[in-house]
């Protein structure tokens, strides 16, 4: 029972009429969600597998193959598309509007370096896949959900194929704007389970009766929106589909009202806007106020926002990618990052200067305490990560950052993900026989808690 898939089928049955999504179906005036069960989405997510299954074996592709799925991210459907080429048996690289820049030679080049046997598409990138010398895989359009035949004697399902734990289930990309071209990110089952299983699980703090409601952020062909599915089966929890990425004050309101939103996870500079309105909105303050956690990700967030925040009883926490999925692993967006304070530059895809091989992702392992008046960070203890005393006479790296007086020197910490860590990246990422190396460092200001320590360029 190895497959990822396993445990999201679980999940839609063991909540059958609990809301999963809440679809945005309103105007840039007027607010308003439908509702998708998961049962609703099983279903559709049952017809789409047939479909493909039949489709892709019919072309001659083997079971287990990689397959490119080119979407929108816009679309509820774009994640039923993604779950049922994965129900089907088949391994999805996923491309976005991201890629209709770069187009079709960069998409058939990292087709080909995944060994991609064919591609599925949206109609949107019809010109760009069927134009000119077009795909040298077979590529299919994207069809209408709703005209599929529902799962039957006429419409039969094969089971899921044997997988390892390391079998690769999903293959995601950098954006490659620094470097000119994207890089694959192989996820493997064993990881896609970990993030659903333990890493949400830690990342989620307090213990309540009713299901968890958060909304979504980014593009659903994108690897933080697009694994929210598997998130849900595992907790019971369901998302609600933001209008725009930077939510404003007023649709933030209507989502609690509406939705029963009572997570947030936002990035920092749009988190920062938001606490903007609520110093002088009552309402969005005590909206905020309510929720059972805030966590913010992305580049550090305005300490001035923060102290406000935690000062007036806001449940603020900020989660680990903020530390070193964006300083190091977070490469969906293929940044060069500096921190302006200290100067600590990377180069292309996020990857640091001394590593060429760091642009895996970890998914969420680290967390600050809910409640606590500091943002020191904590391992998820069930991972299974280490932190080793920074080797930096073997590396390119520049000297351990003195206490400022001259008298002494902080010990700094890089963070280990040995290969039996829960959510070690998979080996062809990996960057050492022996697990990984995040490349940022860390310096330990209590006793299990750390802070990124910013150092000298």
């Amino acid at each position: 029972m190895a497959h990822f898939m396993h445990m999201v089928i679980e999940g839609f049955e063991r909540w059958p009429n609990s809301p999963l999504i809440r679809p945005f179906i309103g105007t840039t005036t007027e607010f308003s969600w439908g509702i998708i069960t998961f049962q609703d989405f099983h279903r559709d997510l049952q017809k789409t597998a047939a479909y493909w299954q039949s489709v892709l074996t019919a072309a001659g592709i083997r079971p287990g193959a990689v397959v490119g799925l080119w979407l929108t991210g816009e679309q509820v459907t774009d994640l039923v598309n993604l779950y049922g080429l994965a129900r089907a048996g088949y391994t999805p690289e996923l491309f976005s509007l991201k890629f209709s820049l770069p187009g079709r030679a960069v998409v058939r080049a990292l087709l080909e370096e995944c060994k991609g046997e064919a591609l599925l598409f949206d109609s949107h990138f019809a010109d760009l896949v069927e134009g000119g010398d077009g795909m040298e895989v077979p590529h299919f359009r994207l069809v209408n959900v709703s005209d599929l035949p529902p799962i039957g004697n006429n419409n039969r399902l094969a089971p899921l194929p044997p997988v390892s734990e390391e079998d690769i289930a999903i293959i995601f990309h950098t954006s490659g704007t620094t470097g000119g071209r994207p890089k694959p990110v192989p996820q493997s089952h064993k990881w896609c389970k970990t993030h659903s299983r333990v890493c949400w699980k830690g990342i989620w703090q307090g213990n309540f009766d009713t299901p968890d409601v958060v909304n979504n952020i980014g593009s659903f062909a994108h690897m933080g929106a697009s694994t929210y599915i598997y998130k849900s089966a595992f907790s019971g929890g369901s998302f609600v589909q933001t209008s725009r990425p930077d939510i404003g004050a007023e649709e933030f309101l209507a989502m609690v009202r509406m939705c029963g939103l009572n997570r947030l996870l936002q990035y920092a500079t749009w988190l920062s806007a938001l606490i903007t309105v609520a110093r002088r909105n009552k309402d969005v303050l005590e909206a905020m106020q309510g929720l059972r956690q805030v966590v913010y990700t992305g580049l550090a967030m305005n300490p001035e926002d923060e102290a406000w925040a935690r000062d007036n009883g806001i449940p603020i926490t900020v989660s680990p990618i903020s530390y070193y999925h964006f300083t190091a692993l977070m490469c969906d967006f293929g940044r060069i990052y500096m921190v302006l304070r200290r100067q600590v530059r990377y180069s292309e895809d996020c990857i640091p200067s001394y590593d060429t091989k760091s642009y895996a992702r970890q998914a969420q392992c680290m967390i600050s305490d809910l409640g606590s008046k500091e943002n020191y960070i904590r391992p998820i203890p069930e991972l299974g990560l280490q932190f080793i005393p920074s080797l930096q006479e073997d590396s390119a790296l520049p000297p351990i950052v003195s206490n400022g007086d001259g008298t002494s020197q902080k010990q700094l910490y890089d963070l280990f993900l040995p290969l039996t860590a829960l959510n070690c990246p998979h080996p062809s990422v990996c960057n050492r026989f022996d697990g990984h190396i995040t490349g940022d460092l860390f310096e330990e200001v209590k006793p299990g808690y750390y802070i990124f320590r910013e150092y000298h360029s």
